[in-house]
């Protein structure tokens, strides 16, 4: 499969803006990385002058390896997307025109940032179905404590290999799974945000169907992960190229993540003083059952739900004590609250739209019969954090980014 970026650059007529995409060319078939060199060399890039990226488990998943002036090997073992594992490659890294990424998701992180730092491009090459940033124009990265979102730059074309992904732990692909199911919570908010806020994250129809559609798609071979099918794979890796391409056509992070992301971040930065043992998408995962909870909750209470609303954020003495040496920039990320204009009476004159979009949501129990049938993670404690916190988690989550999502309204009550 090989997709023509040409049909995610277009003028859209649904919300009127000019979308576009960095990444030149993407392929998507069985032993697709034999062509990595010929991909690069159709690029314009000289395979002898670039830099092939992996960590030490990824390098051993790919039978062939591209052909490149150097290999960098990182230690797999405590790999982090943070100061230390750009440091880490750095010093590996010498003069280079292109660097390859060969991995899964903080091989990635890492490539990009250091290649948009260089100011050089990158290409990519998934080994697991694990996440949905391969595409992205950003990268997720742990600097100073806090998780923070980085824009640098997409790769210049992906190469995606099934019959590697394919032989990944079915662990990684469920956690890929989970990931495009946060799509749910991601795209609610992003058509609330819309509703709500003041104009500055319109909602573009056409990129909500693009995501639905692939989301649709994933969910209805997902059954066939575990027997290996190379047709199910397929569908689950154009699902998540499709995300992170979304978000640069969005010109945000709004058509990939809502409040089940910043659930993930919130567990990532330690907040709660406990280490997870989740990998992103199974944080995702469990992030979009308890964020749908709250969401079915509050359209089946109807308006009456926001009576109570109170346009508060928590104070600054509750801040620094939540957030402890993370609270300087927690405080400045929330300086000017997105929802410090709106008010019970415009949620209550919203309810219509607001009850139309919560309608589009899954039910939460048929939600927890996939997860179960799957064999996904769907709750805390399989991820090494106590129930104890589940509440708190909720309530203090939204800080993590200064955007609207519906759980960040609903704590205010």
């Amino acid at each position: 499969m090989d997709l023509d970026s040409a049909s995610f650059n277009f003028d859209c007529r649904s919300c009127g803006t000019e979308h576009r995409v960095d990444v030149k060319k993407v392929v998507i078939a069985p032993g697709a990385t034999a062509g990595i060199e010929d991909l690069a060399v159709s690029l314009g890039l000289t395979p002898s002058e670039g830099i092939a990226v992996y960590d030490t488990n990824t390098f051993d998943a790919c039978e062939t390896h591209p052909q490149m002036k150097k290999e960098v090997i990182l230690n797999a073992k405590n790999l982090h997307a943070n100061e230390q594992g750009i440091a880490h490659l750095r010093e590996k890294t010498s003069s280079c025109s292109f660097m390859v990424a060969v991995g899964a998701g903080t091989v990635h992180d890492l490539t990009r940032y250091t290649a948009f730092k260089m100011g050089i491009p990158f290409l990519s090459v998934p080994t697991a179905c694990s996440v949905d940033g391969f595409a992205s124009h950003s990268c997720s990265m742990t600097l100073n404590g806090l998780k923070t979102t980085v824009f640098t730059r997409m790769p210049m074309a992906i190469c995606a290999d099934v019959d590697i992904l394919r032989k990944a732990p079915l662990r990684l692909s469920l956690s890929g799974l989970g990931d495009m199911v946060g799509k749910y919570t991601a795209l609610c908010d992003w058509q609330l945000a819309s509703l709500l806020g003041d104009g500055a994250e319109a909602y573009c129809p056409s990129i909500g169907r693009m995501q639905k559609q692939a989301v649709s798609d994933v969910m209805q071979t997902a059954d066939k992960l575990p027997e290996k099918d190379a047709d199910a794979y397929a569908k689950l890796i154009y699902g998540l190229l499709l995300s992170g391409m979304a978000m640069q056509m969005a010109g945000s992070s709004r058509p990939a993540a809502g409040a089940e992301h910043y659930i993930s971040h919130f567990w990532e930065m330690e907040v709660l003083g406990i280490p997870t043992t989740g990998l992103h998408g199974e944080r995702v995962g469990i992030g979009t059952l308890m964020a749908l909870r709250v969401y079915r909750e509050i359209l089946e209470a109807g308006p009456s739900y926001f009576s109570q609303y109170r346009g508060n954020l928590l104070s600054e003495e509750e801040q620094q004590e939540i957030f402890g040496k993370l609270y300087g920039k927690i405080r400045m990320e929330n300086a000017q609250d997105t929802t410090a204009s709106l008010t019970r009476e415009i949620l209550l004159e919203k309810w219509p739209q607001i009850a139309e979009i919560l309608g589009q949501l899954p039910e939460i129990h048929a939600l927890e019969s996939f997860y179960q049938a799957m064999g996904m993670r769907s709750s805390m404690e399989e991820i090494g954090l106590p129930s104890s916190e589940y509440e708190h988690t909720l309530r203090w989550s939204p800080y993590v980014r200064n955007k609207i999502t519906l759980l960040r309204i609903a704590g205010r009550r």
